[in-house]
């Protein structure tokens, strides 16, 4: 009977796999010490940046603190993930070139050694280093099922994975090869111009997502956060409401400013994720455009303040 895996079990299972993401794209630190400089970074850059945005008088200084922080986390931790992220698209994107390449040498009558051989002379970009793994392999004397079936495994895409399982099933069943890479092959270029058409088709959502969620949307919250601002000051120096209807509307200001700074994060974030859904089909990709439209939005959050406060009290 099967047992449940302890979260111990499953940390040291993301740490073996986070791992051999950062050996693939040639990170020379462990896994350990590239989360602790990440986790030292970010809290660093944080406190500094919680010191700084009181200093310069901006509302909600621990949640901008905060959100320092997980940027911080974001863009040391995810760094391995975009490169092999990178990695693997120019691997899909070059897979269909070598799978014809070997159909061609082994319907000349060339042996899979020979063929891989002749492969590996052009520059493939990441998909060279992993063909000579290969290579290597069937030299000392390893099969060629067994070889692509590690190979397999090194790549980590799900394109690749199930384009590996039906070579190695036929490599397995006897059938011709020559044949069936080239109708691989055909098929891995028509999946991914249709990769390239939905990227092309979804251009309109993509920039409105952009615009709206970290652009549009905070400056129109800063203008309307210093307009609150400017009507507050106002009545309280024409003192035509009691100085507690003042007290209050200020307590509220800066509530409504916390919940606004808020709606942003939260809104830029679901941006993120519906940007790396329809664009890439990836949840996981949204670690790409977070820090960036993340950075972007309350920057001109609070760049629209300024510029509002400075346009009314001219």
């Amino acid at each position: 009977m099967a047992t449940q895996k302890s979260l111990s079990e499953k940390i040291q299972e993301t740490l073996i796999k986070y791992e051999k993401i950062m050996q693939r794209n040639n990170l020379s630190i462990t896994a350990t010490n590239w989360i602790a400089l990440g986790a030292a970074a970010a809290f660093i850059l944080s406190i500094i940046g919680f010191f700084l945005f009181g200093f310069f008088g901006l509302d909600s200084p621990l949640l901008l603190a905060i959100v320092v922080f997980f940027v911080v986390i974001d863009l040391i931790w995810g760094y391995p993930l975009t490169l092999d992220m990178a990695r693997i698209s120019q691997i899909e994107e070059t897979f269909p070139n070598v799978l014809k390449q070997l159909a061609d040498t082994l319907k000349a009558g060339g042996t899979y050694e020979f063929a891989l051989r002749e492969v590996t002379e052009s520059d493939l970009g990441p998909l060279t280093r992993e063909l000579k793994l290969v290579l290597r392999r069937l030299e000392e004397g390893q099969n060629l099922d067994k070889s692509l079936f590690l190979m397999q495994e090194n790549i980590d895409s799900r394109l690749v994975k199930r384009t590996l399982t039906i070579i190695i099933d036929a490599l397995k069943s006897g059938g011709g090869l020559a044949d069936i890479l080239d109708d691989i092959a055909d098929d891995m270029r028509d999946l991914h111009r249709i990769q390239i058409e939905r990227k092309s088709k979804t251009t309109m959502q993509f920039l409105f997502l952009i615009t709206a969620g970290a652009i549009v949307g905070p400056a129109i919250m800063g203008f309307t956060t210093t307009i609150l601002d400017f009507l507050i000051s106002t009545a309280a120096k024409s003192q035509a409401v009691s100085q507690v209807i003042i007290d209050t509307a200020l307590q509220t200001k800066t509530l409504i400013t916390f919940i606004l700074t808020l709606y942003i994060i939260i809104e830029i974030i679901a941006s993120s994720v519906l940007l790396a859904l329809m664009r890439d089909g990836q949840i996981k990709k949204s670690i790409i455009y977070l820090p960036i439209l993340l950075f972007l939005g309350l920057f001109l959050f609070y760049a629209s303040r300024i510029l509002t406060r400075f346009i009314l009290h001219f």
